[in-house]
């Protein structure tokens, strides 16, 4: 069984996102750099584990896409998240992530 990936050229469906990830939404976050544990750790440190729900701050107002390679790991939508699930090809860590001023699917993050 085999899948491909195919890049939307659609303004919903970004090749690069302009935002940041963070535990939760503060005003002015989103000039605020992404140096949490779970995102960001020194040579001989272990990344702290992923928390369950994560914060997306972006001046977006609409995303439509399934997967997109960001923050050094993967946005899936949940309709991707259940198909890869599926597939059962190993463990990776999963948060679900709010988007702000966004109203369209539900989005996940998978870290690298």
């Amino acid at each position: 069984m085999f899948y491909t990936l195919a890049f939307k050229k659609d303004k919903n469906c970004p090749t690069f996102i302009d935002g940041v990830i963070h535990e939760s939404f503060s005003p002015g976050a989103y000039d605020d750099s992404m140096d949490a544990d779970w995102h960001d750790a020194g040579p001989d440190e272990t990344l702290a584990p992923l928390p369950e729900k994560l914060v997306l701050i972006t001046k977006e107002k609409r995303y439509d896409f399934d997967f997109c390679t960001a923050f050094e790991g993967h946005i899936v939508s949940e309709r991707f998240l259940k198909v890869f699930q599926n597939l059962k090809t190993s463990r990776w860590e999963v948060a679900e992530l709010e988007i702000v001023n966004h109203s369209s699917w539900k989005y996940f993050v998978l870290p690298v």
